[in-house]
């Protein structure tokens, strides 16, 4: 089993400071919104749309690089849904709220092709949360977990859409920068700094176009 730490300087964030963090991301990503995507509401996103997937299987990425085997098997491994559903023999998508609904039901077959919705804002809360636990015990099983979330949510969205959600992300990270004294150390603070700046550099289209249109309406 992964040994873990426990990080005193992060018991000091308080849940209050990362709401403000995620409330200050949502806020930048809705002034970007409404410039390269008028159309898109951020906050509905967030708290009401869902991500479809066709399986439980959320880790499309391999992160094995950086741990052994079973703890990667473990981290990886997701039950979370919101709702799942399946296409029957008439071609209707019927959904449930679990597993033993959908195999009650008696247009369902065996082989017949899942469907699995995951609400956006429990996506994100599981994100912030795997991280927040790393910021606490530093173990690898953590820093997997807000990865494979985050990674997955990025990974259903268009470019546009999927850089506000980086550009979001990243204004919350720097919220979390500011206050130094949550880091347990150089390495930490590190590991998080490469994970900031790589968001940075994968968003930093947004506030380019941001800045196109703005000139383009002088």
């Amino acid at each position: 089993m992964e040994q873990q730490s426990s990080n005193i300087n992060a018991l000091q964030f308080s849940p209050y400071a990362w709401w403000k963090a995620i409330d200050r991301g949502v806020e930048m990503a809705e002034i970007y919104a409404k410039i390269i995507a008028p159309e898109f509401n951020v906050r509905k996103w967030l708290y009401e749309e869902d991500i479809e997937h066709e399986s439980l299987n959320l880790a499309f990425k391999d992160y094995t690089f950086s741990v052994t085997d079973p703890l990667y098997v473990k981290a990886t491994q997701n039950d979370f849904y919101t709702r799942v559903g399946f296409v029957n023999k008439y071609g209707t998508k019927m959904m449930f709220d679990s597993l033993e609904k959908l195999r009650k039901n008696q247009t369902y077959f065996d082989g017949a092709p899942m469907v699995y919705q995951y609400r956006v804002n429990a996506l994100v809360h599981l994100a912030t949360l795997h991280f927040q636990h790393w910021l606490l015990f530093e173990t690898n099983y953590h820093w997997l977990r807000w990865q494979m979330f985050y990674d997955f949510i990025v990974s259903k969205l268009n470019r546009t859409i999927g850089g506000l959600f980086q550009n979001m992300w990243v204004t919350m990270l720097y919220e979390l920068d500011f206050n130094h004294q949550i880091f347990s150390g150089i390495p930490q603070y590190k590991k998080f700094r490469d994970v900031l700046e790589e968001a940075e550099k994968a968003s930093s289209f947004i506030l380019e176009e941001y800045k196109r249109k703005k000139d383009e309406e002088k």
